[in-house]
């Protein structure tokens, strides 16, 4: 189960700012400055009106559009669908995030998932981000996990 909901959009750097401004006009913020935050940060932290919170990721990366593209339809109990990633691309961004809640969730998808998961795909994206971040560690960390 998760406390919140996390949120990808595709949209091209420059673009921050205006995109924030049509959202922030339908959800409150639960940043203090939330124009500064998402130019430096690319993420909006809100709260919808039953005060669930909503971590809303401005994605610009190469590997952000490849996640989207590769996302699927999953119906919703009692109607409706929503875009979900895969189980591959959300081993890749829980261990990017690399906090202590995500390895556990990390852990729980490879028991579920480990046949689907497409390991090449996975050391891929994860060494050059990790890399991008300067923790190449996070690889070796998964690989270890994987292991287990």
């Amino acid at each position: 189960m998760t406390d919140d909901v996390d949120l990808t959009v595709y949209l091209p750097f420059g673009e921050e700012k205006k995109a924030a401004k049509r959202i922030l006009a339908r959800y409150q913020s639960r940043h203090p400055d939330p124009l500064q935050f998402v130019l430096q940060a690319r993420i909006l932290l809100l709260q919808d009106i039953s005060g669930s919170n909503i971590d809303l990721s401005l994605g610009g990366m190469p590997f952000e559009e490849s996640m989207i593209d590769r996302s699927s339809d999953w119906v919703v109990p009692g109607g409706g669908s929503i875009r979900t990633c895969g189980p591959s691309d959300l081993v890749i961004l829980k261990a990017f995030a690399n906090r202590p809640r995500d390895w556990e969730d990390i852990r729980c998808v490879l028991l579920r998932s480990e046949s689907k998961l497409d390991w090449p795909l996975i050391e891929t994206e994860l060494t050059q981000l990790a890399n991008l971040k300067e923790e190449p560690e996070i690889v070796e960390q998964l690989q270890t996990l994987r292991k287990r």
